[in-house]
C-alpha cells in the first residue's frame, strides 16, 4: 500500500467514524426522548435498570473483542488461516456460551428478579415479560459483537463504521 492510498484510507476511516459517532448521538438523544417521555415512574426506573445492566454486561466481553482484533491482524498477515480459524471459533463459542448462560439465568430467575426490584404485583407479569424479551435480545446479539472486531483486525474500519451506522 503506497502513501497516497494509506492517506485516502485514513481519511475515509476517520470521516466514517465521525459520521457513526454523530449518528449514534442523535439517535440516542431522539430515542431516549421518544421512548421515555410517556413512561411513568416504575417504567422509567425499570428500563433504566435494564440498560444499566446492559452497560455492565459489556464487561462480559472480557477483552476477547480486542484479542480477536489483534489475532486477526497478526494471523492474516502471516497467512496462518488454520490457527485463525481455531482462535475465532473459540471466541465465538465462548460468546455463545456466555449468551446462553445469561439468557437461561434470566429465564429461570425472572420471577424472583422482578420481585427483588420491588415491582408492584399488578405490573409484575408485564415487567417480567419485558425483562425476558430484553435479555433474550441481548443473548442473541452478544455473540455478534465479535464480527466487527474481526473486520477491525482486517483494517476494514470504514465497513465497520457504516454497518454500525446503518444498524
Amino acid at each position: 500500500m503506497n502513501r497516497e492510498e494509506l492517506h485516502r484510507r485514513l481519511v475515509k476511516n476517520t470521516l466514517s467514524n465521525y459520521v457513526r459517532t454523530v449518528v449514534a448521538m442523535v439517535v440516542g438523544l431522539v430515542t431516549f426522548r421518544l421512548l421515555y417521555q410517556h413512561f411513568d415512574k416504575e417504567e422509567f426506573g425499570f428500563w433504566s435498570l435494564l440498560w444499566s445492566v446492559f452497560g455492565y454486561g459489556v464487561l462480559l466481553d472480557f477483552g476477547f473483542g480486542f484479542a480477536a482484533q489483534k489475532r486477526v491482524a497478526e494471523l492474516s498477515v502471516q497467512g496462518n488461516w488454520e490457527t485463525l480459524s481455531k482462535v475465532l471459533s473459540t471466541i465465538i463459542f465462548l460468546y455463545l456460551g456466555v449468551a446462553a448462560l445469561l439468557t437461561l439465568s434470566v429465564l429461570i430467575s425472572a420471577p424472583w428478579l422482578v420481585d427483588a426490584f420491588g415491582v408492584p404485583q399488578q405490573r409484575a407479569a408485564e415487567f417480567r415479560t419485558v425483562m425476558i424479551l430484553f435479555f433474550c435480545g441481548i443473548g442473541m446479539a452478544f455473540p455478534m459483537g465479535v464480527y466487527p472486531e474481526i473486520l477491525r483486525g482486517q483494517q476494514r474500519l470504514q465497513l465497520v463504521n457504516w454497518l454500525i451506522t446503518g444498524a
